[in-house]
């Protein structure tokens, strides 16, 4: 019988069995005893079930692990307590330690006093144990702690200099300087104030780049001169250059130096001041003041994307600007030669105001061969070279210096540009990619201080155009003081040779005036053409070197881009278009005046809406805004690209556009915008009349569309230039088979031609200015409306009728329009009536 004190127990010996055992609260001794020692046992058994259970559940870490966690708790512990303590107080300051190893504070023998002397952060004085592990080290040891506290930049080498150098500034400093100038004659302060401001500028040019032979290095391998050295040993580079800066200072007037080129030379990526014909004018200017020059003015007219042509043709437009003046004006100003012919006293003259020194930037838009600098080259003599007006006029024969700006590895440039320097003079190649390679090669922290943060820009992160492509503003920079350098050169050869002539003339020396160190006449006559006269008129030029050079034997030459022989042209051997004598000898070649009209900017002068007489629109808005077909339906319009106007919005937000002002405007047309209606004035000195022949005058023409990176030609039907822009001249329609797309390299952008060339018809006739706009308002001749700003001129003006017009039919939205944003024109140097007229 069971107890009423019975309990119940539960026991679990496993998670799928639980066992209850009831037992009654009475038993004997016996079954007592046994019962107690198979519930002990039981109960140890639970517990190491439950012990086994708990562990394969994870309950219980095993005790390595519990050892590892307590051992890092209190390894965290501690150093946190350290670095605690180190950064309340530490031992010796960063800024301590540093001045002793710099050595501040003598050799290392004087440590023990300079850094008992020091102030610790907390005030007080460092204890002499601190000292200690540093004073007891051996010598190697310590030279490994200051090794790791500083890092001791490596020596430049000594760079190797060429015989270049023998004529650089620093050697025409030594050469040509006083010795000492504190003791010239108070007459001569201006010139001791010249001589110490060019030593100042060559003493921050070392210091910037390295050193006095580093900064050789740079001026050596940064620029090509094609140097020839005279009977007196002087460069006559040099010389030409200086007399370039003396004939400023002798008419009291500015030094002009134009740029052109494209990105790199307006400096996109930077602000347009940081370029480098900006940072050339900051550091040259002062010293050509202190040389007795009015002032320097330098005219920065790149454009972003632009190649050599149709620029070439715009020289005149971009760098120089035109005014009349009259011999009356001459006389009155004292400037007239009074050995020169006057047949009537208000005759006038165009004279161009020419820049000293012209530049122009290739490599990038112009890989390949040297045919685009040459054609280049030639009109820039042409241009700048001829004399229309009487001698006295012509007061600078020589054409300007030339500045190319390409790559190291452009030899053939090169090779073409020195067939040329007898004409030229003075022409310099500025590549510094090769210059600054050992300065770039070094880690940043052990450069110069000139090549630190080398492609660090100008303008605020994210501006515009920081592209690999263009320089920063360091390499800018650098540009800029290696042709302020190549200037001051010639300037300290005019100071030393004004102080020559100075001394001549107190010695009352009466051979001086006859043994001039600047004779024009020696520098403007060129040896091998010095006996070419045939064409006064013109500058005479040798025959293009670009096939030999180039090694190239089917090169076609164009007349608007090389010239032509002066020969008869029976002579001219037609397999190679070359003029060559039966005798082996080459004859001289000349170049027709190409006129130039553009939309292009910054321009100076010669507007392409000047010759417009009606068919253009939107020349009163802001190329900015957008225009509707309405505009497009009534004329050509005065536009940009949209992705022209997209790039000038991301200008826009930064204060002045970042100072740039270069821009590619054009007129766009579709086809139902009314043909385009040009007069092409002829500006050569004689004056044709209405009814003309025009080929008699005019040799040809060039019509260009604006270069444009962005076309989209997933548009249907845009404008192809070649095929779907037409012309008229002389009120005849000329054909595909009169025309073509210039692929001369020069003229193409990113591959793609952007000029055609067309023929003047042989029955196109000369028009005036003011038969064209009363035939503009003669509706029966189905004339559209003249624009408001064209009126009839008191002096009617004849020239060349040219109309543009798309002739493709499917080109009707304003974004499949074609565009032009130059008109260039060729005229005849020598033409029928001028022949009629040496006949008589």
């Amino acid at each position: 019988m069971e107890s009423k004190n019975t309990r119940r127990r539960y026991r679990s010996a496993s998670k799928e069995n639980d066992v209850t055992e009831i037992r009654s609260g009475i038993e004997t001794g016996d079954d007592r005893d046994d019962v107690c020692g198979y519930s002990q046992d039981k109960r140890r058994r639970q517990r190491n079930n439950r012990r086994n259970q708990r562990r394969r559940r994870n309950d219980e870490s095993p005790f390595f692990i519990l050892f590892l966690q307590v051992g890092t708790t209190i390894l965290l512990l501690c150093l946190a307590i350290f670095h605690i303590y180190e950064y309340i107080r530490p031992s010796i300051s960063k800024r301590d330690m540093s001045s002793i190893n710099n050595n501040e504070y003598g050799d290392d023998d004087d440590i023990d006093d300079a850094v008992n002397a020091m102030n610790l952060d907390d005030g007080k004085g460092l204890k002499l144990n601190q000292l200690l592990p540093l004073r007891n080290t051996d010598t190697d040891e310590a030279e490994k702690i200051k090794a790791t506290i500083q890092k001791t930049a490596p020596p430049l080498p000594t760079f190797e200099l060429t015989k270049s150098a023998e004529w650089d500034v620093f050697s025409t400093f030594g050469r040509f300087s006083p010795t000492a100038p504190t003791t010239m004659a108070t007459e001569k302060k201006d010139t001791i104030l010249f001589w110490q401001a060019v030593r100042e500028l060559q003493e921050n040019f070392a210091e910037i780049y390295g050193g006095e032979n580093a900064a050789r290095m740079l001026l050596d391998r940064g620029m090509t001169t094609f140097r020839v050295n005279r009977i007196d040993t002087s460069p006559i580079d040099v010389v030409v250059t200086a007399c370039r800066f003396r004939q400023a200072k002798l008419e009291k007037r500015a030094f002009r130096i134009a740029f052109g080129g494209y990105s790199v030379t307006t400096g996109r990526g930077n602000r347009h001041k940081d370029s480098y014909p900006f940072q050339l004018r900051e550091f040259l200017e002062p010293i050509t003041k202190l040389a007795g020059i009015r002032s320097l003015q330098v005219n920065n007219a790149a454009i972003g994307g632009v190649p050599s042509f149709p620029y070439g043709w715009c020289m005149k437009e971009f760098w120089g600007g035109k005014k009349k003046i009259t011999l009356k004006d001459e006389i009155m100003n004292g400037t007239h030669n009074n050995n020169t012919k006057i047949d009537s006293i208000d005759a006038n003259f165009d004279v161009f105001e020419i820049p000293d020194v012209v530049s122009w930037d290739f490599g990038m838009n112009e890989p390949g061969g040297p045919e685009g600098l040459e054609a280049y080259v030639r009109h820039l003599l042409s241009t700048y070279s001829s004399s229309t007006g009487p001698s006295s006029l012509s007061h600078l024969i020589l054409p300007p210096k030339l500045i190319i700006k390409d790559y190291f590895t452009a030899d053939h440039r090169r090779e073409v540009l020195a067939e040329y320097s007898s004409l030229l003079k003075d022409p310099v190649v500025l590549h510094t990619d090769i210059a600054v390679e050992p300065f770039l090669a070094r880690a940043e922290e052990f450069r110069p201080p000139g090549f630190k943060k080398w492609r660090e820009w100008g303008s605020p992160k994210g501006a515009p155009g920081q592209a690999s492509h263009h320089p920063a503003v360091q390499e800018h920079k650098l540009n800029g003081y290696i042709l302020a350098m190549h200037f001051v050169t010639a300037l300290e050869y005019m100071i030393a040779m004004e102080e020559r002539e100075k001394e001549k003339r107190n010695s009352d020396d009466s051979d001086a005036d006859n043994h001039h160190w600047c004779q024009q006449d020696s520098l403007t006559t060129s040896e091998s053409l010095s006996s070419v006269s045939s064409v006064p008129t013109f500058f005479s030029l040798p025959p293009p070197v670009s096939r030999k050079i180039a090694n190239e034997t089917k090169l076609h030459y164009d007349g608007i881009l090389f010239g032509n022989p002066i020969m008869d042209q029976s002579n001219i051997n037609n397999n190679n278009n070359v003029a060559i004598l039966q005798n082996g000898s080459f004859v001289p070649w000349i170049m027709n005046p190409v006129r130039c009209r553009t939309t292009f900017e910054p321009k100076l002068s010669g507007d392409l809406s000047e010759i417009i007489v009606n068919g253009s629109a939107g020349e009163d808005l802001d190329v900015l805004l957008p225009k509707s077909q309405y505009y497009y339906n009534k004329g050509w319009t005065l536009d940009l690209s949209e992705a022209e106007k997209a790039a000038k919005r991301k200008l826009s937000v930064y204060p002045n556009g970042l100072g740039f002002r270069d821009s590619k405007e054009a007129y766009y047309g579709i086809y139902e915008s009314p043909q385009m209606t040009l007069l092409l004035p002829y500006e050569t000195s004689l004056l044709p009349k209405a009814g003309d022949s025009a080929s008699d005058f005019y040799q040809s023409l060039v019509v260009c569309s604006v270069n444009e990176k962005n076309v989209d030609y997933s548009i249907p039907h845009s404008c192809n230039f070649a095929t779907d822009v037409g012309v008229r001249i002389g009120g005849i329609s000329v054909t595909q088979n009169d025309t073509k797309m210039f692929d001369t390299i020069g003229l193409l952008y990113l591959g793609k031609p952007i000029c055609k060339h067309v023929k003047i018809p042989s029955e196109a006739r000369l028009t005036s200015h003011n038969t064209l706009l009363n035939e503009v308002d003669d509706p029966v001749n189905g004339f559209h409306e003249r624009n408001d700003y064209v009126k009839l001129l008191e002096n009617d003006e004849t020239g060349l009728l040219v109309e543009v017009f798309v002739s493709n039919r499917h080109i009707v939205h304003i974004n499949q329009a074609c565009s032009l944003s130059h008109v260039l024109w060729e005229e005849k140097a020598t033409n029928h009536r001028l022949q009629k007229s040496n006949q008589l």
